[in-house]
């Protein structure tokens, strides 16, 4: 039995849903696609790293990381609900995620009703993370977003040094090039951080 499951559940649960659906593994930079393109799949993070992304009208709104924690359900809408939004979850080191139907889910339900309320507590949890992302997105300036995308990143990654190219941080919060690069350079002249060719330290 793999050991990446936290104890929130009970083994019996841990080996039915095992052998209920499949595991697949993602290397850094590949797509997990869920919401309206997989509605009736549910992709549940058991290790790895990943960027959740809001797509709507054809582009693609960074919202956070996620680890693997709890495991982790990452298209919890879908999974509660006929209603699927499009998220898309880019992966940032070597995730393994295991596959469920939506009726394999459900049908753990009644049998386990932690696992039901786990489900429910994921969904909260996402959705909150979205309206906090786009308070804090209307509230605050491109430095502000930019030093709180860059400390973000470090805490997931757990290390001061992040690596970054400026075409990324502009990708993802949707500046130009030119704006990210004169923020990065007013942060340096903040003393918040110290710009190297690959690498941001934070201070």
């Amino acid at each position: 039995m793999p050991t990446y499951f936290p104890p929130l559940f009970p083994d019996e649960l841990i080996k039915k849903l095992i052998s209920m659906g499949h595991c697949k593994s993602y290397a850094p930079g590949e797509i997990i696609l869920t919401g309206k393109q997989k509605q009736n799949l549910n992709y549940f993070m058991i290790d790895g790293l990943v960027k959740v992304y809001l797509e709507k009208n054809g582009k693609k709104f960074f919202i956070s990381y996620q680890k693997d924690s709890d495991f982790r359900l990452l298209n919890t809408i879908s999974a509660i609900s006929n209603r699927a939004e499009n998220f898309s979850f880019k992966v940032v080191h070597p995730s393994e995620i295991l596959i469920l139907s939506k009726k394999q889910v459900f049908e753990s339900f009644h049998d386990y009703p932690s696992f039901k309320k786990h489900i429910f507590d994921c969904y909260q949890k996402e959705y909150q993370m979205i309206i906090d992302n786009l308070k804090f997105t209307l509230s605050s300036s491109l430095i502000d977003r930019l030093y709180d995308y860059l400390k973000v990143k470090a805490a997931f990654l757990n290390d001061y040094k992040v690596p970054y190219t400026t075409q990324e941080i502009a990708e993802d919060l949707q500046f130009s090039r030119q704006s990210i690069t004169k923020g990065l350079m007013e942060l340096e002249q903040q003393q918040k951080i110290i710009r190297n060719i690959n690498t941001i330290i934070m201070l």
